[in-house]
């Protein structure tokens, strides 16, 4: 039984091992499919991606990680080079941008200038004509001489806002602190013959807080805004300037006239290009939007606050001053 049951077990061992030998050559089957299915998912993900068939050591190593890491690589692959791509254009198109931007500044002031001399001409001769008294007694040449002269003022004003436009973007200037008081004081000279003619009346606190920026240009803002009041601020204009500090370290100025007022759909445009309130008032619609350009330059801000029938209140921050600007004495100059 001894040897029987032996036998038996030799004769069951015996015959289970072709049923082995079966198993691991299915198991064997399956694995090299799994690798044939690998390849050609990889290479089918490799042409999808690129369109063109990989170098050969890259596409062995591709095919070896498995479809899974072959898809994650060349997902990566496939980013780095329109990454690349993209830097390229766009190191272009900035070369391209700056050369037209030089192009822009050789042409506004080859224009300018090129403008500028005729208008003198013309504006010289207007004057002489109207200087003239025997020539100015005719009602008709009379008006004619005002007419051309006012026309040359015009297109002269338009021609300085351009170039103050282009220049505020381009010009790299050094902002420091800045006496307020004379600053406003240089507008409000400026603009003498308009107020003189509009018989307006400008109040203002005795002293205004000083600010940081360039002189030139918030003299600008000044006297765009003071003069934009005169001329909208009704009849006889009435205008205000007050100032108050602002949280942060900033100086907040506001000019308020008694004007009409501006309509609530009308002040989101107002600050810019060739924009005006009414096409009743004389101007080329430039004065607010370099009063814009120029605080925004100088990291403030500007604003409109008016109701119909209530006048408009147009205000600006600029950083103020840490400390108070030595005052000049009069007739003193600083340099």
């Amino acid at each position: 039984m001894l040897k029987s049951s032996e036998s038996g077990l030799e004769l069951r061992a015996t015959s289970s091992s072709p049923h082995r030998g079966v198993r691991w050559r299915a198991i064997a089957r399956i694995v090299v499919i799994s690798i044939l299915v690998s390849e050609i998912i990889t290479i089918a993900l490799t042409r999808i991606l690129f369109g063109e068939v990989l170098e050969e050591g890259m596409l062995i190593a591709l095919v070896c990680a498995g479809p899974i890491s072959a898809w994650i690589a060349l997902r990566e692959f496939r980013m780095r080079d329109l990454i690349e791509h993209q830097r390229d254009q766009l190191s272009e198109f900035n070369t391209e941008l700056r050369r037209r931007n030089f192009d822009l500044d050789a042409f506004s002031r080859a224009v300018a200038h090129d403008l500028r001399n005729p208008l003198t001409v013309v504006i010289g001769m207007a004057e002489i004509l109207a200087a003239d008294p025997d020539l100015m007694k005719d009602d008709e040449t009379n008006s004619a001489v005002e007419s051309v002269l006012q026309a040359g003022q015009t297109a002269n004003a338009t021609i300085e806002g351009l170039l103050l436009l282009h220049g505020i973007n381009q010009d790299n200037v050094e902002a420091r602190p800045l006496d307020t008081d004379a600053t406003v004081a240089r507008a409000l000279e400026s603009l003498h013959p308009l107020i003189a003619e509009r018989d307006a009346v400008i109040s203002h606190p005795g002293t205004l807080p000083d600010v940081v920026g360039h002189g030139p240009w918030v003299e600008q803002v000044w006297a765009n805004l003071i003069g934009n009041a005169v001329k909208y601020g009704g009849s006889p204009p009435r205008v205000e300037l007050a100032a108050r500090s602002l949280p942060g370290g900033f100086a907040r100025f506001e000019v308020r006239d008694s004007g009409p007022g501006i309509p609530e759909t009308d002040r989101h445009r107002i600050f810019r290009e060739f924009e005006r309130g009414t096409s009743d008032v004389e101007g080329h619609g430039l004065g607010l939007a370099i009063v814009k350009r120029v605080v925004d330059r100088l990291g403030g801000k500007t604003g409109v606050e008016s109701r119909p029938g209530g006048g408009s209140i147009f205000y600006f921050d600029l950083p103020a001053a840490p400390t108070r600007v030595i005052r000049a004495p009069v007739g003193a100059s600083i340099t």
